[in-house]
Protein backbone atom coordinates (compact mmCIF):
# COMPACT_ATOMS: atom_id res chain seq x y z
CA UNK A 1 0.00 0.00 0.00
CA UNK A 2 0.74 3.99 -0.48
CA UNK A 3 0.24 6.54 2.03
CA UNK A 4 -3.03 7.49 1.77
CA UNK A 5 -2.41 11.48 0.44
CA UNK A 6 0.12 9.93 -2.59
CA UNK A 7 -3.05 7.71 -3.69
CA UNK A 8 -4.99 10.96 -4.02
CA UNK A 9 -2.44 12.86 -6.06
CA UNK A 10 -2.41 10.25 -7.81
CA UNK A 11 -6.33 10.28 -8.37
CA UNK A 12 -6.21 13.90 -8.72
CA UNK A 13 -3.69 13.47 -11.73
CA UNK A 14 -6.19 11.09 -13.18
CA UNK A 15 -9.13 13.67 -13.10
CA UNK A 16 -6.40 16.02 -14.90
CA UNK A 17 -5.82 13.35 -17.47
CA UNK A 18 -9.36 12.89 -17.98
CA UNK A 19 -10.20 16.58 -18.16
CA UNK A 20 -8.12 17.01 -20.78
CA UNK A 21 -9.50 14.15 -23.34
CA UNK A 22 -13.08 15.63 -22.43
CA UNK A 23 -12.16 19.12 -23.31
CA UNK A 24 -10.68 17.55 -26.64
CA UNK A 25 -13.76 15.90 -27.41
CA UNK A 26 -15.86 18.60 -26.18
CA UNK A 27 -13.57 21.60 -29.15
CA UNK A 28 -13.80 18.14 -31.63
CA UNK A 29 -10.51 17.55 -31.57
CA UNK A 30 -11.29 13.92 -30.41
CA UNK A 31 -14.72 12.27 -31.30
CA UNK A 32 -14.92 9.24 -29.50
CA UNK A 33 -12.73 6.51 -27.05
CA UNK A 34 -12.36 3.82 -29.98
CA UNK A 35 -9.96 1.98 -27.66
CA UNK A 36 -12.58 0.84 -25.42
CA UNK A 37 -14.41 -1.01 -28.29
CA UNK A 38 -11.04 -2.65 -29.40
CA UNK A 39 -10.10 -3.77 -25.70
CA UNK A 40 -13.91 -5.00 -25.34
CA UNK A 41 -13.40 -7.33 -28.42
CA UNK A 42 -9.70 -8.14 -27.16
CA UNK A 43 -11.28 -9.54 -24.14
CA UNK A 44 -14.03 -11.40 -25.56
CA UNK A 45 -11.08 -13.04 -27.72
CA UNK A 46 -9.01 -14.15 -24.91
CA UNK A 47 -11.93 -15.50 -22.87
CA UNK A 48 -13.24 -17.54 -25.71
CA UNK A 49 -11.24 -20.74 -24.58
CA UNK A 50 -12.19 -20.05 -20.97
CA UNK A 51 -15.80 -19.03 -21.48
CA UNK A 52 -17.23 -22.72 -20.46
CA UNK A 53 -17.04 -21.35 -17.32
CA UNK A 54 -19.67 -19.29 -17.34
CA UNK A 55 -22.85 -18.20 -18.94
CA UNK A 56 -21.92 -15.39 -21.23
CA UNK A 57 -25.46 -13.94 -22.17
CA UNK A 58 -26.96 -13.93 -18.34
CA UNK A 59 -24.17 -13.36 -15.99
CA UNK A 60 -22.48 -10.72 -13.96
CA UNK A 61 -20.27 -8.63 -14.97
CA UNK A 62 -18.26 -6.14 -12.90
CA UNK A 63 -15.41 -4.01 -14.01
CA UNK A 64 -13.00 -2.10 -11.27
CA UNK A 65 -11.66 1.46 -12.31
CA UNK A 66 -13.57 1.65 -15.35
CA UNK A 67 -12.59 5.23 -15.76
CA UNK A 68 -15.37 7.34 -17.74
CA UNK A 69 -16.72 4.35 -20.08
CA UNK A 70 -14.41 1.16 -19.45
CA UNK A 71 -14.59 -2.28 -21.39
CA UNK A 72 -18.09 -2.70 -19.79
CA UNK A 73 -19.57 -0.51 -22.15
CA UNK A 74 -18.73 -2.19 -25.26
CA UNK A 75 -19.04 -5.92 -23.79
CA UNK A 76 -21.86 -7.70 -25.55
CA UNK A 77 -21.72 -10.15 -22.74
CA UNK A 78 -23.29 -9.81 -19.42
CA UNK A 79 -27.31 -9.56 -18.39
CA UNK A 80 -25.76 -7.33 -15.59
CA UNK A 81 -23.13 -5.30 -15.74
CA UNK A 82 -21.68 -3.19 -12.93
CA UNK A 83 -18.25 -0.59 -12.75
CA UNK A 84 -16.93 0.79 -9.66
CA UNK A 85 -14.38 4.00 -10.30
CA UNK A 86 -13.22 6.20 -7.38
CA UNK A 87 -13.72 9.18 -9.63
CA UNK A 88 -17.57 8.80 -10.75
CA UNK A 89 -18.50 12.08 -9.13
CA UNK A 90 -16.82 14.10 -11.29
CA UNK A 91 -17.22 11.45 -14.62
CA UNK A 92 -21.19 11.68 -14.30
CA UNK A 93 -21.19 15.49 -13.77
CA UNK A 94 -19.11 15.46 -17.59
CA UNK A 95 -21.50 15.18 -20.31
CA UNK A 96 -19.08 14.60 -22.98
CA UNK A 97 -17.23 11.23 -21.18
CA UNK A 98 -21.06 10.03 -20.11
CA UNK A 99 -22.50 10.39 -23.17
CA UNK A 100 -20.53 7.73 -24.59
CA UNK A 101 -21.53 4.63 -21.81
CA UNK A 102 -23.86 2.38 -22.29
CA UNK A 103 -26.81 3.06 -20.24
CA UNK A 104 -27.47 -0.54 -19.23
CA UNK A 105 -24.43 -0.68 -17.71
CA UNK A 106 -24.73 0.96 -13.61
CA UNK A 107 -21.71 2.92 -12.64
CA UNK A 108 -20.97 3.13 -8.74
CA UNK A 109 -18.36 5.53 -7.21
CA UNK A 110 -16.06 3.15 -5.44
CA UNK A 111 -13.22 1.79 -4.37
CA UNK A 112 -11.81 -1.69 -5.52
CA UNK A 113 -10.18 -2.21 -2.04
CA UNK A 114 -14.43 -2.24 -0.44
CA UNK A 115 -16.60 -3.50 -2.92
CA UNK A 116 -20.48 -3.19 -2.08
CA UNK A 117 -20.98 -6.51 -3.38
CA UNK A 118 -22.16 -10.11 -1.83
CA UNK A 119 -19.54 -12.48 -1.78
CA UNK A 120 -19.47 -14.80 -5.31
CA UNK A 121 -21.71 -12.31 -7.11
CA UNK A 122 -19.93 -12.02 -10.36
CA UNK A 123 -19.07 -15.15 -13.03
CA UNK A 124 -16.90 -11.76 -14.39
CA UNK A 125 -14.46 -9.38 -12.66
CA UNK A 126 -12.19 -6.85 -14.92
CA UNK A 127 -9.52 -5.34 -13.90
CA UNK A 128 -8.05 -3.16 -17.12
CA UNK A 129 -4.21 -1.22 -15.70
CA UNK A 130 -5.53 0.09 -12.38
CA UNK A 131 -3.96 -2.00 -9.62
CA UNK A 132 -0.79 0.25 -10.00
CA UNK A 133 -3.25 3.16 -9.38
CA UNK A 134 -4.56 1.77 -6.64
CA UNK A 135 -4.17 2.63 -3.08
CA UNK A 136 -4.11 -1.21 -1.79
CA UNK A 137 -3.62 -3.47 -4.09
CA UNK A 138 -3.79 -6.32 -1.96
CA UNK A 139 -7.41 -5.29 -0.64
CA UNK A 140 -8.33 -4.82 -4.22
CA UNK A 141 -7.23 -8.48 -5.51
CA UNK A 142 -8.79 -10.31 -2.00
CA UNK A 143 -12.43 -8.08 -2.76
CA UNK A 144 -12.47 -9.19 -6.25
CA UNK A 145 -11.47 -12.86 -4.45
CA UNK A 146 -14.07 -12.59 -2.17
CA UNK A 147 -17.16 -10.85 -5.58
CA UNK A 148 -15.86 -13.54 -7.43
CA UNK A 149 -18.14 -16.85 -8.20
CA UNK A 150 -16.51 -20.05 -8.08
CA UNK A 151 -16.15 -21.10 -11.31
CA UNK A 152 -15.52 -17.61 -12.41
CA UNK A 153 -13.09 -15.72 -14.47
CA UNK A 154 -10.68 -12.28 -13.60
CA UNK A 155 -9.39 -10.39 -16.87
CA UNK A 156 -6.20 -8.83 -15.48
CA UNK A 157 -4.31 -6.14 -17.47
CA UNK A 158 -0.97 -3.92 -15.73
CA UNK A 159 1.96 -1.97 -16.68
CA UNK A 160 4.85 -3.98 -15.61
CA UNK A 161 8.72 -3.42 -16.39
CA UNK A 162 12.02 -5.02 -16.05
CA UNK A 163 13.48 -5.99 -12.88
CA UNK A 164 16.01 -3.15 -13.40
CA UNK A 165 13.22 -0.85 -14.42
CA UNK A 166 10.28 -1.73 -11.60
CA UNK A 167 13.57 -0.82 -9.41
CA UNK A 168 14.18 2.82 -10.83
CA UNK A 169 10.51 3.20 -11.22
CA UNK A 170 9.64 2.58 -7.48
CA UNK A 171 11.95 5.37 -6.86
CA UNK A 172 10.60 7.97 -9.16
CA UNK A 173 7.04 7.39 -7.64
CA UNK A 174 7.93 7.54 -4.29
CA UNK A 175 9.48 10.76 -5.46
CA UNK A 176 6.55 11.55 -7.46
CA UNK A 177 8.06 12.08 -11.05
CA UNK A 178 5.13 9.65 -11.98
CA UNK A 179 2.69 10.83 -9.91
CA UNK A 180 0.06 8.72 -11.44
CA UNK A 181 1.40 5.48 -10.81
CA UNK A 182 2.56 4.85 -7.16
CA UNK A 183 3.18 1.20 -7.25
CA UNK A 184 5.56 -0.82 -9.74
CA UNK A 185 5.78 -4.42 -10.73
CA UNK A 186 7.96 -6.85 -12.74
CA UNK A 187 6.81 -9.91 -13.79
CA UNK A 188 7.68 -12.02 -11.24
CA UNK A 189 5.96 -9.62 -8.41
CA UNK A 190 2.88 -9.29 -9.69
CA UNK A 191 2.79 -13.17 -10.58
CA UNK A 192 3.41 -13.77 -7.09
CA UNK A 193 0.91 -11.03 -5.67
CA UNK A 194 -1.79 -12.58 -8.27
CA UNK A 195 -1.13 -16.58 -6.67
CA UNK A 196 -0.58 -14.92 -2.99
CA UNK A 197 -4.55 -13.65 -3.40
CA UNK A 198 -6.09 -16.77 -4.68
CA UNK A 199 -5.88 -16.63 -7.91
CA UNK A 200 -4.80 -19.38 -10.45
CA UNK A 201 -2.93 -17.57 -13.76
CA UNK A 202 -4.68 -20.23 -16.47
CA UNK A 203 -3.70 -17.87 -19.47
CA UNK A 204 -1.04 -15.42 -20.20
CA UNK A 205 0.75 -12.50 -22.18
CA UNK A 206 2.96 -9.94 -22.18
CA UNK A 207 3.96 -7.32 -25.14
CA UNK A 208 7.96 -7.57 -25.72
CA UNK A 209 9.98 -5.06 -23.75
CA UNK A 210 12.64 -5.05 -26.22
CA UNK A 211 10.37 -3.64 -29.42
CA UNK A 212 8.48 -1.37 -26.64
CA UNK A 213 11.85 0.31 -25.63
CA UNK A 214 12.93 0.80 -29.55
CA UNK A 215 9.48 2.00 -30.42
CA UNK A 216 10.03 4.55 -27.10
CA UNK A 217 13.58 5.60 -28.53
CA UNK A 218 12.23 6.34 -31.99
CA UNK A 219 9.46 8.23 -30.59
CA UNK A 220 9.34 12.17 -30.67
CA UNK A 221 8.05 12.30 -27.27
CA UNK A 222 11.82 13.63 -24.96
CA UNK A 223 9.46 11.74 -22.20
CA UNK A 224 9.44 8.25 -24.19
CA UNK A 225 13.12 8.78 -24.81
CA UNK A 226 13.96 9.34 -21.78
CA UNK A 227 11.91 6.12 -20.00
CA UNK A 228 13.77 4.00 -23.39
CA UNK A 229 17.71 5.39 -22.07
CA UNK A 230 16.94 4.84 -18.60
CA UNK A 231 15.41 1.40 -18.93
CA UNK A 232 12.09 1.86 -17.34
CA UNK A 233 9.63 1.54 -20.34
CA UNK A 234 7.00 -0.02 -19.35
CA UNK A 235 5.08 -3.16 -21.22
CA UNK A 236 1.55 -4.61 -20.75
CA UNK A 237 0.94 -8.14 -18.98
CA UNK A 238 -2.39 -9.20 -19.52
CA UNK A 239 -3.79 -12.47 -17.77
CA UNK A 240 -7.17 -14.76 -17.44
CA UNK A 241 -7.55 -15.57 -13.56
CA UNK A 242 -9.78 -18.06 -11.82
CA UNK A 243 -10.11 -18.18 -8.24
CA UNK A 244 -8.38 -20.79 -6.05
Amino acid sequence: MVAKNRWLQAQEYERKHWQRIADKIASGVMKQLNWYGWKARELEKKIAPFAFRIDRQNCKILEIGSGPIGIISFLKWGKERYAVEPLEDFFSSNAELIALRDSKVKYIKGCGEKLPFEDEEFSLVIIDNVLDHTHEPKKVLREMHRVLKKNGLMFFTVNIRTNWGTFLHSILAKLNVDKGHPHSYSYHSISRLLNSNGFKIIYEEMEDYNQIKKKNRQSKSLKNKIKSYLGISEFLYTCICHKE
